[in-house]
């Protein structure tokens, strides 16, 4: 009875054996679960077939093509030979095998600086013939009078047209002039205001002829020079001209002016009431302002200033005078802004020096300096005050 049971026992083991390695050697041709580039497959050994892992449509588009995978050793390998979409960059290429070069590039149609002047500087990033471009937002166009370089020459609001005007001011400052000044036309005086003097003119245009004339010193200036850029000349930023009997200011090319007054002579209780700048000029041309500006360093040497060791300057301007186009006319400018009483009142208390230079945007004069043998071209620091207790 013994015998007879363990001899079932080993058919039904060598039954279920049977079982077994039937499965693991089923129909060579089923693909396995999960069936791909590199996965485990019962595929044909040494079997080829197409392969491509991009989306169908973009297969046989532009650079994008299809490959082959193997049957090794059981199971597929990598897809050899294929080119897949990739990402859309500004090479002349179409990447992403979409049928169009160079688009949905990144960072392409963002806000960029193009680096040009004014209006022209802020621009938008394109992709232009394979390369990423910021590409001005806004063309030059003809000046305006608004604050802003519409030219894109690097300076603003220049050679605007200057008509004549009535300033509604009495005395000699009824005349005047329209001129852009912070982006807006403004009749600005042509003449005045002045120190009044006994003239019988109404010169500090307060609508009384003759009246408040007090003390007044018109100081000669002690030391004035020109700086040129090497545009003017070759090594010209290297050249002084302070032995010169003339000064010339531009823009372009770059010319300054310096000057220097001594303020000895004005007593050192005195109450600085108005300071005019004047120099007589005997040519302009094109239409600008000269801007002075305050040179805090009364230490340089007229004889030895070069536009490469020029002082520096106060950012801000103190006030200016317009040039007309006057030509080959001898025209006596002044600048009498109420922002030079200060700096010279500051000197006054200290070391009795003032400086200042000037600049020019967009026009051309030229002045006589204090090297001329006619004391009244020479620059001229007018100083009105009254001495206190």
């Amino acid at each position: 009875m013994n015998h007879v049971t363990n001899r079932h026992v080993l058919v039904a083991m060598a039954a279920l054996l049977g079982a077994m390695a039937g499965c693991a050697h089923g129909d060579p041709t089923a693909p396995s679960e999960g069936e791909g580039a590199g996965s485990v497959s019962d595929c044909q050994e040494g079997a080829v077939e197409a392969c491509y892992s991009g989306p169908p449509e973009t297969e046989g588009v532009a650079q994008c093509k299809g490959g082959e995978r193997r049957c090794e050793g059981g199971a597929w390998s990598p897809c050899e030979g294929e080119i897949a979409p990739a990402s859309e960059s500004c090479n002349g290429e179409d990447d992403d095998c979409d049928g169009v070069a160079d688009d949905d590039v990144m960072n392409v149609g963002q806000e960029c600086s193009t680096g040009l002047e004014g209006a022209c500087g802020p621009g938008t990033s394109t992709c232009k013939e394979g390369v990423i471009e910021c590409i001005a937002s806004q063309a030059p166009s003809d000046e305006v009078c608004d604050a802003i370089d519409n030219d894109c020459d690097g300076m603003v609001d220049e050679q605007l047209a200057y008509e004549a005007c009535s300033t509604g001011m009495p005395g000699v400052c009824s005349a005047g002039a329209l001129t852009c000044v912070s982006g807006a036309f403004v009749c600005k005086p042509v003449s005045g205001p002045w120190l009044e003097t006994c003239n019988g003119v109404d010169d500090d245009c307060d609508g009384i002829q003759d009246n408040d004339v007090c003390a007044t010193q018109s100081l000669e200036a002690v030391a004035d020079a020109e700086v040129r850029e090497s545009y003017w000349d070759d090594g010209g930023d290297e050249m002084n001209f302070g032995s010169q009997s003339h000064m010339i200011v531009s823009d372009p090319p770059l010319s300054r002016a310096f000057v220097r007054f001594d303020l000895t002579s004005v007593p050192s209780n005195a109450k600085i009431l108005s300071v005019r700048l004047e120099m007589t000029a005997y040519f302009g041309e094109y239409l600008g302002n000269v801007h002075t500006h305050l040179v805090p360093d009364d230490t340089w040497d007229e004889y030895g200033i070069t536009w490469n060791n020029q002082p520096p300057v106060e950012a801000n301007a103190r006030g200016f005078w317009p040039i007309l186009d006057w030509g080959s006319s001898e025209e006596l400018c002044v600048n009498d802004d109420q922002l030079l009483i200060a700096p010279v009142q500051e000197a006054l208390d200290s070391d009795k020096l003032v400086s200042f230079r000037l600049h020019e945007q967009g026009s051309s004069s030229f002045y006589y300096s204090r090297e001329s043998g006619n004391v009244a071209q020479r620059p001229h620091l007018v100083v009105r005050y009254a001495e206190e207790p």
